[in-house]
């Protein structure tokens, strides 16, 4: 009599694994592959290659840009340019760049800034102020005050205090604009040469150019493709398990069959013969 099927084993995790990465793997080979197609527009061109990788032993692209011969002279009399304000800039970062060696003093250099400032205004204040000192003695000698009598001196020394408040308002109005100027003075080389340094890069060849798509690679299922694989197994066995007892069904009511014949067989064969088919079927 026949043994039953045996249970299935534990699926092993390990091959499961490895299965599902190389199907994920291919998946996101043929995607980029379907993906990575070859451009043209006025500015030139992309088109891919495959190579294999030598430390994986997998394929992959390679894009290679190419510009129309039109956009490539261009680019060449623009970079032979670059060169050109590269050269420029580095000496003027090394005619400059000395001051940022120490700590900056923008407070002195506003300072600086205000006292010249100061001084070139002073001869245009004091057309204006002189006049009005004039006039305001003028008018007190017409009211019969002396200029050393009291009442004098005080309307002489009040207005020279207005003058002069009005100079200081000036220079507190001034002096926070010198403090700009004192730090746009100290930044100037640098942010100079950040410009010439951003006109010395080469240009960007991908200019309206559709970037090479990049080959995504799921994570594997684990768990999923585990229990997958061990239902199918399941499954599997209990087909085969039904599969026997569907043949033990037969063979079993095929005995019995036999064993209700005459003594004689269906043909007058001996009882031993019909015992001895019984006998083979059982086997």
């Amino acid at each position: 009599m026949p043994s039953s099927p045996s249970a299935p084993p534990p699926i092993n995790v390990a091959a499961v694994t490895k299965q599902g990465h190389a199907e994920n793997l291919l998946a996101g080979q043929q995607s980029q592959g379907m993906n990575a197609i070859g451009q043209e527009n006025p500015y030139g061109s992309l088109s891919y290659t495959t190579e294999v990788d030598p430390i994986t032993g997998l394929p992959k692209y390679k894009a290679n840009m190419q510009y129309t011969p039109e956009q490539q002279a261009i680019f060449d009399y623009m970079q032979q340019n670059q060169l050109g304000i590269g050269a420029t800039n580095q000496g003027n970062i090394g005619n400059n760049f000395g001051q940022y060696a120490q700590d900056p003093n923008l407070i002195g250099g506003a300072n600086s800034l205000t006292n010249q400032a100061l001084n070139s205004m002073m001869p245009a204040w004091e057309r204006f102020d002189a006049p009005a000192r004039d006039q305001q003695r003028t008018q007190l000698l017409n009211q019969g005050l002396t200029e050393n009598s009291k009442a004098s001196v005080q309307a002489r020394d009040k207005l020279i205090q207005q003058q002069d408040l009005d100079r200081g308002q000036w220079m507190a109005n001034f002096t926070p604009q010198a403090y700009q100027m004192a730090k746009g003075q100290f930044e100037e080389p640098l942010n100079l040469a950040g410009i010439m340094m951003g006109l010395s890069q080469p240009g960007n060849i991908n200019q309206n150019l559709t970037q090479t798509p990049q080959g995504q690679v799921g994570a594997v299922d684990v768990a999923g493709l585990s229990a997958a694989a061990q239902q199918q197994a399941v499954e599997q066995w209990k087909a085969k398990v039904q599969a026997q007892n569907n043949m033990m069904g037969g063979i079993m009511g095929g005995a019995a069959s036999l064993a209700a014949l005459p003594m004689g067989g269906v043909y007058g064969a001996p009882m031993s013969v019909g015992g001895s088919m019984i006998k083979s079927l059982m086997n």
